[in-house]
């Protein structure tokens, strides 16, 4: 693990996907409280690899609205921090039944929810997930499907926490 100048890494991960996916109705914000530490330490490219994976799906599985990668800080009595990287969309969301299977290798959300071009190999979640786990931390998700009345309702939120170095 070596230093990390953590809003340079967020800023980084927003400006490859904005360059990756060109969306003319769909926003890609980063918001970083002001408590989280600039400097950390933590294995940048590993993180990095997984906010890219997380936004990157955000994008891919919104047509129009937000994306929103968020930053907070909590200090442990250790002289760590808990950081909680939130990616929040206005997607399609995932179904219920599925939420606890969108880890699983090869998974993926059935067709129907999906839209044309919205498929991959199903294993980029799972990535995620191990690679959060090495970083001493875990990936979580909650959902909602979208309804045709609420559009712009938050549908999608992925937690990434990672106990890192200040």
């Amino acid at each position: 693990m070596a230093p990390c100048d953590l809003p340079s890494l967020c800023s980084s991960v927003v400006n490859m996907v904005k360059a990756a996916v060109i969306k003319n109705h769909v926003q890609l914000e980063m918001r970083i409280d002001p408590g989280v530490p600039r400097q950390v330490r933590t294995d940048a490219g590993l993180l990095s690899r997984a906010l890219m994976n997380l936004v990157g799906n955000a994008m891919k599985f919104t047509d129009r609205g937000l994306v929103t990668l968020g930053v907070r800080a909590q200090p442990e009595e250790d002289g760590r921090v808990r950081l909680r990287f939130e990616i929040i969309d206005t997607g399609v969301g995932i179904p219920e039944p599925m939420l606890n299977k969108v880890f699983e290798p090869f998974r993926q959300v059935r067709s129907e929810y999906l839209k044309p071009g919205g498929r991959g190999t199903g294993l980029g979640l799972t990535i995620t997930n191990q690679i959060a786990k090495s970083l001493g931390g875990e990936l979580s998700a909650k959902s909602r499907l979208r309804s045709e009345e609420h559009t712009s309702e938050l549908q999608s939120h992925h937690d990434l926490v990672c106990r890192l170095l200040l």
